[in-house]
């Protein structure tokens, strides 16, 4: 079995994105989103270099969130952060958790 990866997201204030998160290495990830807030937000992830200027893409499930929620992001990815598309007040958190198979645990 592959060693557990775990990290946080930044945390969200307004309509904005969390830093982008590395998952390159991870063969699953599951996502959390919660916190104390009134807004919506979204999962989203590129397949691109995070060196560059990467393409965000919204994940087909994890989107329009108006509350808490976790789910797994279903496939490979290089990178995945959280969006919050509409905020009124509060604070939206999130935590991230995988498996490196590469990794041993």
């Amino acid at each position: 079995m592959g060693k557990g990866t775990f990290g946080e997201f930044t945390d969200l204030t307004a309509v904005d994105q969390s830093d982008p998160v590395d998952v390159s290495h991870l063969e699953t990830v599951y996502v959390v989103g919660f916190g104390t807030f009134v807004g919506t937000w979204e999962l989203q992830f590129t397949m691109d270099d995070l060196g560059g200027t990467p393409n965000w893409h919204t994940h087909p499930t994890i989107t329009g969130k108006t509350g808490p929620f976790n789910g797994e992001l279903g496939f490979r990815a290089r990178g995945v952060r959280l969006a919050c598309t509409a905020f009124t007040s509060g604070t939206i958190e999130g935590r991230y958790s995988g498996n490196d198979e590469d990794a041993k645990g």
